[in-house]
Order: C-alpha cells, then structure tokens, then sequence
C-alpha cells in the first residue's frame, strides 16, 4: 500500500480523484475510501433507525400523557369547571357570593347557575 501525504481538499470526490493521481491509476485508496464510506453508511443509517424508534417511542408516551392532562378529557371524566360572571375561575367556595350567576362548563355542554347558598 502507497503512503501517501495528507493534504486538504475541497470535496470526497476530488479527495478520491487526488489520491488516484497519487498512485499512479491503481485506484487502491479509492477502493478503500469507497468501502469506508459504505462502512460508515450502514453505521449512520443503524444509527438513525435507532434514534429514529426512541424518539417515536418518547413522542407517543409524552402524546399519551398530554392527552390525559387535556382539559376535555378531565371534564370528559366527569369534572366540571366553575366559572365567574367575569369568567375567572373559580376555585373555593369563597370566591362566588351567594346570590351570584356562575357558568359550570361541563364536558358536553354548560350550565347558567346560581348560587344559593356555600359550604366552606
């Protein structure tokens, strides 16, 4: 096998067509690079079928675990959402006066409410 000099060059091919020069048309060190990157072709597609399967599984669990947090599949399970006249949110009892009209957004649908009276 010819040693040959390490330069620098602009591209693979013209790397190729350098070291073929170089050696006098044998096209020995072109044989050798083009199963290199053969070599390495295989490696980087392995590779990125890897990654490519555990990043698809990270999507599905973390598509899995949004869609249970959705606000209409907590109200699909039974819950409601108290809201204000104004549309604030209510989260104690405190917040709505007796007497007061609320909106229960409920999971087909709402309810115009009033409150009549509160437990704390």
């Amino acid at each position: 096998m010819p040693v040959l000099p390490i330069v620098r060059c602009q591209s693979f091919e013209q790397a190729v067509e350098d070291a073929v020069v170089a050696e006098h048309g044998n096209r020995h060190t072109a044989s050798i690079f083009s199963k290199d990157v053969d070599h390495m072709t295989h490696r980087l597609c392995a590779a990125m079928r890897v990654v490519t399967d555990v990043q698809n599984r990270r999507f599905g669990a973390l598509a899995a675990s949004l869609d249970a947090l959705s606000p209409l599949k907590v109200l699909a399970r039974g819950y409601a959402v108290a809201q204000s006249g104004d549309g604030t949110i209510l989260k104690n009892a405190a917040d709505a006066a007796v007497g007061e009209r609320i909106r229960v957004r409920l999971a087909q649908g709402s309810l115009q409410c009033d409150v009549v009276d509160k437990e704390d």
